[in-house]
Order: C-alpha cells, then structure tokens, then sequence
C-alpha cells in the first residue's frame, strides 16, 4: 500500500505547485468592473492592490502623496474619469475628450519587470487617432526614459523598454480604426532576450522604432524606474489619453504568443484575462480529482492485480 500513498501524494503536490504558479503568475489585476470610480478622485478596488484617480494637477509624481496630490475639477467639467463605461468584457474606465495636466490613473511605485520576465496586457478604445498618448506606462517617459511604455502616436501603437544600463527595445504597429475596443499585450521574455509588442492577439509588425534599433533586450538589463505604475497619461503629467480601458493586468512571467492570441479571443468571447490564463493553465478541480482517483486506482489494480506474481521474499 506504501506505493499507493507516495502516488497520492506526489499527484497532490503536483496539483498544489500547479496552482500555485497561477497564483504567482498574475501579480496585478483591475477588471474595472467597479461602478463607485466617479467624478473626482476615487479608488477602485484590484486583485491585488488598488489605484487611485488622479484629476487634476497637483504633483510632480503619480502616486505622490499630499494635500494636493489628488484634485478634483469643478462638478461641471467633463474631464473627470469615470467607471462603468460598457468595456469590451463587462465594464470600462472612461478617460474623457476633454484634457488636463496630471489627469490619469496611479498604482503607485509597485510591479518593476527588474531583471525578470513580465507581460502587461489590457484592452483599449482610443476616442480618435490623432497625436500622442500614453496607454500605461512604469517610467519610460520618452525614448531615453527608463522603464516601459505601451502608447499610440497617430496612428500608431507602440510598446518600448529602456534599462537601466541603456539597452533600448520596442515594437509597433498600425491601428486601423478608433473608437473600437483592440487588445494589447507587452511581453518581456529573458530567455528569448526579446521583447514582444502584440495587437488584437498577434504579433506587431514592425521592430524598433521610437528610438530603438530593434526589440531585443538583454536578459541583464534591468528595466527599473522609481516612479508610479500608471494609466492614461506619462509620469510628467501629460499625453493624457482619450478613450476606455478594460481588463489590465500584469504577470510575472512572459506569456507565450498562443496564450496571448487566446486571451484576445477570450475577451470577444466575454472572459477576462484571469477567467482565460486559469482555465488554460490549471484544470478545473473535478478534472484533477478524476484524474487522480484514476492513478490511484491503477496503482491499487497493478498491486493486486491479475496476472502471475513473482515470488514473495519477506
């Protein structure tokens, strides 16, 4: 019976080390779903941690705290951000037409890719196609900026990385049409060196750009930057954006081309980016215990089972 129980337990282990790479995986999700982000300064609460909105100008830093840290425009302007926007899965946040300084969304200092693999992913609608705007960015203010940037100048979306030690690397591509919702995904990979930009579930088309020669980056380099994971804006306080963003998330680990095509395709279907990775990643709970009681039944039918048995030795 000894043989049976090892195999139990090693099934176990398995499925908890299993599990709990789900669990690392993702380190930050906001599925924007929450109706209480209204006008003014709110919260709104993620997997895990929350962000704060930002209305009006007040500090050098997103995420900076003090008095004048989080303003609020008068009750009668449209530049405030707001929830409950129709998303592309369930609800959106609003990032209006109207623009002013220092008006986006502040994770505050957290989530830095450093010398690891990471992929940030989101869908988003860009009210027009017309100048600069920062989709979500750690740093990376401009091309000699330390940290990524995911971002559309005109017509164009691109996703870029600055380390620390200098390396450059980025990808783009066109985006067809606005006030449509598309899915964008940045994936730093450390054992490819490389970092991939991805539209709609595929990979961009062209490499480099926006100052960098090419998109690979060094398994080294460390893409640090000290200041505010944000949304909607650049951490000095402008190309704010005009449009909705939905289902952002952030892994600790890069996220292969399929699983990406898989989340775009899970978002048309109404499933958001955790309802995607879980359910491709770890089977469902019957499955495992199926699938254990039927290894565990097998080793008990080869113990006892039919057929010759060898000598017995005590």
């Amino acid at each position: 019976m000894r043989p049976t129980v090892l195999t139990t337990l090693a099934l176990a282990a398995v499925i908890a080390a299993l599990a709990a790479q789900v669990d690392a995986a993702m380190v930050l999700h906001s599925t924007m779903d929450n109706s209480d982000v209204g006008a003014g300064a709110g919260t709104d609460s993620t997997q895990n941690g929350t962000f704060q909105v930002r209305d009006s100008a007040g500090s050098a830093e997103n995420g900076t705290a003090g008095a004048n840290a989080f303003g609020t425009p008068a009750a009668t302007s449209s530049a405030h951000i707001t929830s409950g926007a129709t998303g592309r899965i369930g609800q959106a946040l609003a990032f209006p037409s109207e623009k002013t300084d220092d008006r986006g969304v502040s994770y505050g200092d957290v989530w830095n890719p450093g010398t690891g693999s990471y992929t940030v992913a989101l869908w988003f609608d860009a009210l027009d196609l017309l100048g600069n705007e920062i989709i979500a960015a750690k740093g990376n203010d401009d091309s000699n900026g330390y940290g990524w940037s995911i971002f559309t100048s005109d017509a164009t979306l691109g996703v870029r990385a600055r380390a620390l030690t200098g390396e450059k690397a980025g990808m783009s591509d066109t985006i067809v049409n606005a006030s449509v919702f598309h899915h964008i995904a940045m994936v730093i990979d450390r054992d490819a060196n490389k970092l991939f930009g991805y539209l709609d579930g595929a990979l961009m088309a062209n490499v480099g750009g926006f100052g960098a020669a090419g998109n690979t980056l060094p398994s080294a380099a460390d893409v640090t930057s000290p200041v505010s994971l944000v949304l909607g804006l650049r951490s000095r306080n402008d190309f704010e954006l005009q449009g909705l963003i939905d289902d952002f998330a952030i892994f600790d680990e890069p996220l292969s081309a399929s699983t990406i095509a898989d989340i775009y395709q899970g978002g048309l279907d109404g499933r958001d980016v955790a309802q995607v990775t879980q359910s491709d990643t770890v089977p469902v709970p019957a499955t495992w215990a199926l699938a254990t009681l039927g290894l565990v039944g097998l080793q008990l039918v080869r113990r006892r089972g039919a057929g010759p048995a060898g000598p017995r030795v005590d």
